[in-house]
């Protein structure tokens, strides 16, 4: 929004510290949770939700911006809106995945929103009049990047790539939930070159310690490369196979053009539960996207080690550069200083 208005009044603030030119008023990306979140978190999340609130009722904020975290945004939005009224206008961005699970927040959402930014083409529906349909950021931060393009030109060279990329998940708790089938795959794709892509290298660790002996871990460390989830696109650009916890990094790869397996695990409770509220029939976005099975999906029972590793073995050599050109087709929407156009001028 400073790129587009440069003399804009005011101040910007954020609850994550990976917005560039706004204060961090504090980060709730630290108690994100897979599952039934625990006493702890549950409290965590009250505590900095009601410190939130209190900012924004002070600082007389105009426009609030709601990110994804649904759990958290909509009491914000609701309680926020209640208090201030027509004194502030709410933006949510990236909209909870009502399609998917949990429909009554829809209603919920839409009582305090002005607008809701679709990044998905089918959730424009969703939100009626209030709903835009502003493309899939990753579409436009690959294209940036640099990827498609490298891809492309390595494909024509008949280049090979060097890695089988393993994402074990992009929470600390997922990590946890799939140690075993992490330390597992290890183990059977030892004569090849594995990247790791974690923004939890101590989690990693100190699980990878407590499930290993000490010569385990001594080879592990010579097969594996572990490096910032900064470099996920780096990692998966440069891997015959990707295999991934469900998640953004599975359009990421899908979006990259490459063969990837799907994997998930919760416990046996989370479970349950969320078997009785899933209204799809993937859990994968590339497969919820394109309406059909393009990448494999092993999710909890079936998540064993050696399925997912048949899996990759059997889908590492093709060639999914159309599953790239065909989601660029449906999800690349406006660019960045479009959609901040909007933002402002609600």
């Amino acid at each position: 929004m400073k790129k587009i208005s440069p003399f804009l009044r005011g101040e910007l603030f954020s609850t994550t510290p990976n917005i560039k030119n706004a204060k961090c008023i504090l980060d709730i990306g630290r108690f994100s949770v897979v599952g039934i979140p625990s006493t702890k978190n549950l409290i965590s999340t009250v505590f900095y939700l009601l410190k939130s609130i209190k900012f924004v009722v002070e600082n007389n904020i105009n426009l609030l911006i709601l990110c994804d975290a649904p759990d958290f945004n909509i009491p914000l939005g609701t309680i926020s809106k209640s208090l201030l009224h027509q004194k502030i206008k709410v933006i949510y961005f990236i909209p909870p995945t009502v399609w998917a699970w949990r429909e009554n927040r829809k209603e919920l959402v839409k009582s305090f929103s002005d607008r809701v930014l679709c990044i998905l083409p089918f959730e424009k529906d969703i939100w009626g009049e209030k709903g835009i349909f502003v493309g899939h950021p990753l579409c436009k931060i690959i294209k940036e990047e640099g990827f498609t393009e490298r891809s492309k030109i390595k494909k024509k060279k008949n280049q090979k790539s060097e890695f089988v990329a393993i994402l074990p998940g992009s929470r600390g708790s997922e990590i946890k939930n799939h140690i075993g089938i992490f330390l597992s795959l290890l183990n059977m794709f030892k004569d090849e070159k594995i990247i790791v892509p974690t923004k939890f290298p101590d989690i990693l660790w100190k699980e990878i310690e407590k499930a290993s002996e000490k010569e385990t871990r001594k080879k592990i460390k010579e097969i594996i490369k572990i490096v910032p989830s900064e470099n996920s696109r780096w990692a998966m650009s440069n891997s015959k196979v990707v295999i991934l916890a469900s998640g953004t990094a599975s359009l990421e790869s899908a979006l990259l053009g490459k063969p990837a397996v799907i994997f998930y695990r919760l416990n046996r409770f989370s479970f349950e539960i969320a078997k009785r509220m899933v209204k799809v029939s993937f859990i994968s976005l590339p497969n919820i996207i394109m309406g059909r099975r393009v990448y494999p999906e092993l999710i909890q029972y079936d998540a064993q080690p050696e399925k997912i590793y048949t899996e990759a073995k059997r889908i590492s050599d093709e060639d999914f550069s159309w599953l790239s050109e065909e989601l660029f087709l449906k999800l690349d929407g406006l660019d960045f200083v479009e959609i901040a156009e909007i933002m402002q001028n609600i």
